[in-house]
């Protein structure tokens, strides 16, 4: 932890009154107005810790993440429901960003939002991100590999050059239900860009191999490449 970090945590008293009483609607207020600020060079932007934003090379995005650390847990949960609440309001990657540094499963909703207003579909950019974001490593709870299989069975054709990353993240949320994620993506899958090796490596690295043997007889030769990632060098 930087000197900045140390002292930054050292204050945590006036961290929480100055966000005393707040609540969803607050924070959400508070992230908009912060990102739209940023966005255009304020320099009070995300007041009154603008003077905190962006230290010792950190990103904003850090920023935003050590103030949300240094509160207390009632006043995260109302931060991440209002973080969820701006991106419902106002799609930025930013904020996107941060959902996903904090693991903010508070955004699934807004995501389902997304999928049946047509947000997603006809956003290709922010579709990428939102897939990026949900398969990232920060966000562990099998809701997220419910949201994963709606936004493939609603945008399927869109989401193809995304298959290896999305069957991976559904792998290392429900190991042992990788039969079925393959069977979903296994297509998809093969015929994306790019090497499999890494597909292959990180496979192994969530489907423990003692799961993977006694269904060895169900993965056809097609699919076979995957178990590459089990080779002994």
């Amino acid at each position: 932890m930087s000197n900045f970090e140390n002292q930054f945590s050292s204050k945590k008293g006036k961290i929480e009154k100055e966000f005393e009483g707040w609540k969803t609607r607050d924070f959400s207020n508070w992230l908009e107005k912060g990102i739209k600020d940023y966005e255009k060079g304020n320099p009070d932007a995300f007041s009154p810790f603008h003077h905190t934003i962006e230290k010792e090379g950190e990103t904003v995005i850090d920023s935003l993440a050590r103030i949300y650390n240094n509160l207390p847990p009632n006043f995260q949960k109302e931060f991440l429901n209002g973080l969820a609440l701006a991106l419902k309001e106002q799609k930025n990657s930013k904020l996107m960003y941060l959902a996903g540094k904090l693991g903010a499963l508070e955004i699934i909703p807004v995501v389902e939002q997304w999928l049946k207003d047509g947000s997603l579909a006809n956003d290709e950019e922010f579709l990428a991100l939102t897939l990026d974001v949900l398969c990232s490593a920060s966000f562990n709870n099998v809701a997220v590999a419910d949201i994963l299989r709606r936004i493939e069975k609603e945008l399927g054709p869109q989401i193809k050059n995304h298959a290896p990353m999305i069957f991976i993240a559904l792998c290392r949320l429900e190991p042992d239900k990788w039969l079925d994620h393959l069977s979903l993506l296994g297509k998809e899958v093969r015929e994306a860009k790019g090497p499999k090796e890494l597909t292959a490596r990180s496979f192994a690295k969530y489907v423990p191999w003692d799961e993977v043997k006694q269904s060895l007889s169900e993965i056809g030769e097609k699919d076979k490449w995957l178990l590459a990632g089990y080779s002994k060098d």
